[in-house]
């Protein structure tokens, strides 16, 4: 095969150093793989927990302004 070929060329630092290289890719690529379907998940529980998001903010935001006018008093005194 060719790669038992490439493989007689290599001295065995070489090819150490060659399978710590790709060790080291696979595991990167297997972290962020990991990490978008945690994202993809945490996003489909959100959406099951909370289907309408933007018919519960249409009561939130006077709640906003009077806390910003306390705030406002506050540093007034």
């Amino acid at each position: 095969m060719n790669g038992e070929e490439m493989d007689d060329n290599l001295t065995p630092e070489e090819l150490k150093e060659a399978f710590e290289t790709e060790m080291e890719a696979f595991e990167i690529i297997s972290r962020k793989v990991k990490m978008s379907f945690e994202k993809e998940r945490m996003g489909t529980q959100r959406y099951k927990k909370n289907p309408i998001p933007s018919r519960l903010r249409q009561s939130i935001p006077h709640k906003p302004k009077k806390w910003a006018v306390e705030v406002s008093k506050c540093s007034d005194a």
